[in-house]
């Protein structure tokens, strides 16, 4: 089983080198075992944006809202995407 901190970082690293799908698959698993992570929801949502998936974006980015009303990223995000 992957740690949390081996998931983000692969994460982060997958996403700095424009490898989206893997980003999301190690998002996803970081989801799996902390299903309110903003973190990982808001790269999750980035993600998403860069791929061309604007419905599953905003999902994730509508999941963080839930989880925290303020939060600035998740609220930038769904404004871009008219989704506010």
């Amino acid at each position: 089983m992957n740690t949390l901190l081996s998931l983000q970082e692969h994460a982060i690293r997958s996403a700095q080198e424009n490898r989206w799908k893997d980003a999301i698959t190690a998002n996803l698993s970081i989801l799996d075992q902390e299903g309110q992570d903003i973190s990982a929801l808001n790269r999750l949502g980035f993600c998403y944006i860069q791929t061309a998936n604007p419905k599953k974006a905003k999902d994730a980015y509508e999941r963080v809202v839930k989880i925290d009303k303020y939060n600035p990223i998740a609220k930038k995000y769904l404004n871009l995407l008219g989704l506010a």
